[in-house]
């Protein structure tokens, strides 16, 4: 079940219209869903300095230099639009760096399926050196800014480190393809594409986060989290794809000092052939609840990642009002099935009842195409140099070739079909969990969040259809 909510942007007051209509009668024409529109239209394709208003549906823009989004302003993307960055040659020099879309106001990417956003580089430097070259900035968030608000769009190819005259961003600082926070805001990123980042693609460190069934892939050059989660944040994480991503797909952190404390809700998610980028020994390669931070976790996949869910004894998590069970795991090696629970470095996470967590080898998820069996993770070697253009055999290419061959979703007859628990579990409603979690703000209305309950599947894919849409 499905509940949506409206979020109030932030800023002056906007006027939001629609420019099509059609009537519900036996004669009217079909028309196709409106688009929304804020401000004046952008018609210029070369864009520079501050920017507002709305970017129009089948055109491309281009920047070369930072852009920004003033505090009070509205930056609107309407579907099928196209934001392309245009990169120095070497953008790890400092002095520099790729651009980055600042916004100390509201940033607003409403793509659609079918009509997808991109914000990308050229095609000639899509290359594989260049996923972890960070060739442009990121969108970086004013801690005073207004809302971020992102769907159906790809972002990738993005990081690296600012430069002197950077804004939001302290200099040589590696920068995030989002970086948000407003502890009073909220970050909706949904069925959207993050591929290809330097450090974490995500942080957030404060606002409330709705990230539902979206695919990261390739997060992280030798170090970074999917959304890295700092202190001052609550929300859900729930029916996202995570694919050879370099550390963790999730962390949960209190680390801050904000005077909210971290809680969110991780559920209904796929990680597969994470964690064997990092070169940090002992860290996750699935999930992460530390230092502080509070939140739950059910109904994940866990495939052939470096470990399971590691809860953090040092520094600690909140265990007392942590709650996690109902994982499914599958391990093609003995050292992958050993860290399913990892009991190192701090970690605690022991077995729960409803976990599916057999030996090596068992319980193969049943994927529709995809060999879990594909890499020998015995003999793995992820900081083996490779040939330019040439992807590893943990990637999917669900971000960037439509040609790619791998699907995720569940055969029927899947172990892991039915496994997962639909209901909040007893001790977690004592604790005053709810999924998904409230936004407390208004219901209805198009920039709100589509959120989406526990599902009866392991996974981010749900047999009945519903949960990610990639």
């Amino acid at each position: 079940m499905k509940t949506y909510n409206r979020i109030l942007l932030a800023g002056s007051a906007l006027m939001l219209f629609a420019i099509a209509s059609c009537k519900n009668s036996p004669t009217s024409v079909n028309v196709s869903a409106p688009q929304r529109q804020v401000g004046q239209s952008i018609t210029s394709d070369t864009l520079s300095g501050a920017i507002k208003g709305t970017l129009l549906t089948g055109k491309t823009y281009y920047f070369k230099n930072d852009i920004q989004v003033n505090a009070g302003d509205t930056l609107l993307l309407q579907n099928n639009v196209h934001l392309i960055a245009l990169p120095p040659a070497d953008p790890t020099q400092a002095a520099t760096p790729g651009p980055q879309i600042s916004v100390f106001g509201t940033f607003i990417s409403l793509g659609a399926k079918g009509a997808e956003n991109w914000i990308t580089v050229p095609d000639d430097r899509k290359t594989y050196l260049g996923l972890d070259s960070g060739l442009w900035g990121g969108i970086q968030f004013d801690a005073n800014s207004g809302d971020c608000i992102i769907k159906w769009t790809h972002i990738e190819y993005v990081g690296g480190p600012s430069g002197p005259n950077t804004a939001i961003v302290p200099n040589d600082d590696h920068r995030f393809a989002i970086w948000y926070h407003n502890v009073n805001g909220h970050v909706i990123l949904e069925d959207s594409w993050i591929h290809g980042s330097v450090d974490d693609p995500v942080r957030v460190s404060g606002g409330h986060i709705s990230m539902f069934r979206n695919t990261w892939e390739h997060c992280g050059s030798d170090g970074g989290d999917g959304p890295n989660i700092k202190s001052g944040v609550t929300g859900d994480i729930a029916y996202n794809l995570f694919i050879g991503n370099c550390t963790n797909g999730a962390k949960l952190s209190n680390l801050g000092g904000a005077s909210v404390q971290t809680d969110v809700n991780i559920y209904n998610n796929t990680f597969v052939n994470c964690g064997f980028r990092t070169v940090e020994a002992g860290r996750a390669g699935s999930t992460n609840i530390e230092q502080g931070a509070r939140g739950t976790e059910y109904n994940n996949l866990i495939v052939n990642c470096k470990t399971g869910f590691r809860l953090v004894g040092n520094p600690v998590a909140d265990t007392a009002h942590t709650y996690y069970d109902y994982q499914y795991y599958y391990g093609q090696s003995d050292s992958i099935v050993l860290g399913f629970y990892p009991n190192y470095l701090g970690g605690i996470a022991v077995p729960k009842p409803h976990d599916v967590a057999g030996p090596t080898g068992a319980n193969d998820p049943m994927f529709v195409n995809y060999n879990v069996n594909l890499i020998d993770f015995n003999s793995f070697h992820p900081f083996e140099p490779q040939p330019d253009n040439v992807e590893p055999p943990y990637m999917n290419l669900v971000a960037a070739d439509a040609s790619h061959v791998w699907n995720f979703r569940l055969k029927p007859g899947s172990p892991c079909i039915g496994k997962g628990t639909t209901t909040v579990p007893a001790d977690a409603q004592a604790g005053g969990v709810q999924i998904p979690m409230p936004n407390n703000v208004p219901i209805g209305g198009d920039f709100g969040a589509d959120q989406q309950g526990l599902g009866a599947d392991m996974g981010c894919y749900q047999s009945d259809g519903s949960g990610n849409q990639h």
